[in-house]
C-alpha cells in the first residue's frame, strides 16, 4: 500500500509476464530451474536483457517479502545460484539537429494522440525533469517572480527542491508548453500520473520513428 502507482503497475507487469509464462506458480515451485525458463521465456518474446533484470528484480522482491513473512524457506532462496545479468547501456543523447526534428513533427489522423505524449517530453527535455517529477506537476509548482515564470518543485527520487527560471532555458520553449495545458482542469498539469513510464516510452518510439529518429529516447 506504501508504494507508488506507477511501481503498482511495473510489479503487476511482472505478474502477467508470469501468468503468461505459467499460470498459478506457487512458492513451493520458485527455484533455480523456473527462475532460468522464465528468463528464457522472455527472451523468446523478445524481451531487452535489463527488462528482463528489472522483472526478475521484482521476483526477488516478493521472495524475499515471502521470506520474511514465513512463507517461504530461506534454505532454499533461489537467487543464492540465480544471479541478475544487469546490461550496461550508452545511452545516446539527442542532437540539436534530431531535438528540432521532434519539435516540426505534424502528428496527424491516427497519430494526433501522440501530440500529449511529445509535449510532454519536450518539456522534460528543456527542464531536465524525469517521469517521476513531470507527471506529479501541478499549477501549483509554478510561480511569476519578478515577471518570470519560475517552476518549482521537490524531486520525488532525491528529495530535493528544485527552481527553474523558464524564460531562460531553451529560449522559454517550456513557458509555451505551460500555457498550453495549465487551463485545462485537470488533477496535474500533463494529466498523466495514472500511466505508466513504459506506456509513454511505447509511445516515444512511434514518435521517433515518425520524426525519422533512430535512436531509442525515453
Amino acid at each position: 500500500s506504501h508504494l507508488k502507482e506507477s511501481t503498482k503497475k511495473n510489479h503487476l507487469s511482472t505478474l502477467q509476464q508470469l501468468s503468461s509464462y505459467k499460470k498459478n506458480i506457487s512458492f513451493k515451485e520458485m527455484n533455480f530451474n523456473l527462475l532460468c525458463d522464465f528468463e528464457h521465456y522472455l527472451l523468446d518474446n523478445g524481451y531487452h536483457a535489463n527488462t528482463i533484470v528489472k522483472h526478475m528484480k521484482h521476483v526477488k522482491r516478493y521472495i524475499n517479502l515471502a521470506i520474511n513473512k514465513g512463507l517461504f524457506t530461506i534454505q532454499r532462496y533461489p537467487f543464492r545460484q540465480y544471479k541478475i545479468k544487469h546490461i550496461e547501456t550508452n545511452k545516446e543523447h539527442l542532437t540539436p539537429e534530431e531535438l528540432n526534428a521532434i519539435e516540426q513533427l505534424t502528428l496527424t489522423q491516427p497519430e494526433s494522440s501522440f501530440q500529449h505524449v511529445l509535449d510532454m517530453f519536450l518539456f522534460c527535455c528543456y527542464t531536465g525533469l524525469r517521469y517521476s517529477d513531470v507527471v506529479r506537476l501541478t499549477n501549483q509548482n509554478f510561480y511569476q517572480i519578478e515577471n518570470k515564470l519560475w517552476l518549482i518543485y521537490t524531486t520525488v527520487k532525491t528529495n530535493v527542491q528544485v527552481r527553474l527560471p523558464l524564460p531562460l532555458l531553451f529560449k522559454g520553449k517550456a513557458v509555451k508548453l505551460y500555457e498550453k495545458y495549465h487551463k485545462r482542469q485537470t488533477e496535474t498539469l500533463f494529466n498523466f500520473s495514472k500511466k505508466s513510464n513504459s506506456y509513454i516510452n511505447q509511445q516515444l518510439k512511434l514518435i521517433s520513428k515518425a520524426a525519422n529518429i533512430d535512436k531509442r529516447f525515453t
